[in-house]
């Protein structure tokens, strides 16, 4: 389960905009394979280290009329 907010906004001559978002979720899993023969890591079992913050900044630019 998670949310996710943003908002876009436009330079003067609307031609060039910013997308920006947060989001806050919980991760369904969180197992870190070791790189030799040792154990797993399960992070789930850590409070606070099972949950997501995505973040997303974006800019783009309009082409045409």
């Amino acid at each position: 389960m998670a949310f996710l907010v943003g908002f876009k906004t436009f330079s003067r001559n609307e031609r060039l905009h910013f997308d920006f978002n947060l989001g806050f979720g919980r991760a369904f899993v969180y197992n870190i394979d070791a790189l030799n023969d040792s154990e797993p890591v399960n992070l789930s079992d850590i409070p606070f280290l099972n949950f997501d913050l995505p973040t997303t900044i974006a800019i783009g630019y309009r082409f045409g009329k």
